[in-house]
């Protein structure tokens, strides 16, 4: 058990399954989608009305692609949570309250503001020393995002995975 435990720690990166539920309900555009994790970055594959869309978020830099046109979007940095990009640490967010999450204990973490952001972190997780979460949900004026992370694997992410695909020219819509 404790060289599982190490082998999961020198791992730098884990991918998922998501499940996107919006309120209110979008018309078109699907539920299923993907994520991307490794340290201080994230890639998240969400279907859209508009097509496949690709956010990509380290931090400073929030980029939204559009595979189908080879475009992309450039997006201050605190409109972040308004694209449903997902918090890349912990950090400034408080604990307030815990759920069961598909029979696991999780703590939930939330950072308020104008967007209110909240993961869903299983209690196993943070006894290794690992982030991920296995639900994100973002708030705001407009409405509700809920993210629901399953069939997470533990793995090496491709620096590619989280940069603008060459070709790919920049729009401003």
């Amino acid at each position: 058990m404790p060289l599982l435990i190490a082998l999961l720690l020198a791992v730098p990166g884990w991918e998922g399954a998501i499940h996107f539920t919006h309120n209110p309900p979008r018309k078109s555009g699907g539920s299923e989608g993907s994520i991307h994790f490794a340290a201080g970055r994230v890639r998240v594959e969400e279907p859209t009305p508009w097509g496949l869309t690709v956010i990509l978020w380290d931090g400073e830099k929030l980029r939204l692609l559009f595979p189908a046109r080879e475009t992309f979007l450039e997006l201050p940095p605190q409109q972040a949570p308004l694209a449903t990009a997902p918090p890349l640490s912990l950090r400034g967010m408080r604990q307030s309250g815990t759920e069961i999450v598909n029979g696991e204990a999780c703590a939930i973490y939330e950072k308020k503001g104008p967007v209110t952001q909240r993961l869903w972190v299983p209690e196993s997780a943070a006894k290794k020393k690992l982030f991920f979460f296995l639900r994100e949900a973002t708030i705001s004026p407009r409405g509700a995002t809920l993210a629901d992370v399953s069939g997470i694997r533990f793995a090496d992410q491709p620096d590619s995975l989280f940069r603008v695909p060459k070709g790919y020219r920049l729009t401003s819509r």
